[in-house]
């Protein structure tokens, strides 16, 4: 899941820069989600409990969802 959820956050950057939607939300969005992924990994490697893993697992993925939604959003205005 970590290579799939990684894998879909990369064509943000190429979506954001290409339609010129590089604002604060969407750097905010995206520095959260990769320092989550960070934390996620840090957790899975030192302590391993398993449900904050899981907490900085879901919000990472609310911050992805999120960022995909500003970018749709920013794309469907035109």
């Amino acid at each position: 899941a970590p290579v799939t959820v990684t894998a879909a956050a990369k064509p943000l950057t190429v979506v954001a820069v290409d339609t010129a939607q590089v604002t604060v939300a969407t750097l905010v969005l995206a520095w959260a989600f990769v320092v989550l992924r960070i934390l996620h990994s840090a957790i899975q490697c030192s302590y391993n409990r398993v449900m904050h893993r899981f907490r900085a697992y879901f919000v990472s993925g609310v911050a992805l969802w999120s960022l995909w939604i500003v970018l749709a959003i920013g794309l469907l205005r035109g």
